[in-house]
């Protein structure tokens, strides 16, 4: 996730590339063994190459989330600068 957050621009453009790549990837080795033809693609092997992107995109937005509302709340959280930072 740290990986992504360096990137440029918004965090899920990255997670979307990584999406598109994965698919590529997939489709190029179905292409490869012949199992449909070149340059066509299917909606169950889309859907299985967006799937771990799109749920590690979603993992990082709740983590951001969480964070977001840590922060919102520090100040009626009873607890060390230590500990607040511990549970960042």
């Amino acid at each position: 996730m740290k990986w992504f957050d360096r990137l440029p621009g918004p965090f899920w453009v990255g997670y979307l590339a990584a999406a598109v790549v994965l698919n590529l990837a997939l489709a190029a080795a179905h292409w490869s063994v012949g199992w449909y033809p070149v340059g066509t693609f299917t909606r169950l092997h889309l859907l299985l190459g967006f799937q771990i992107p799109a749920t590690l995109a979603f993992v990082h937005y709740l983590n951001r989330s969480a964070v977001k509302a840590l922060d919102d709340f520090r100040p009626a959280l009873i607890a060390t600068e230590a500990e607040s930072l511990s549970l960042r």
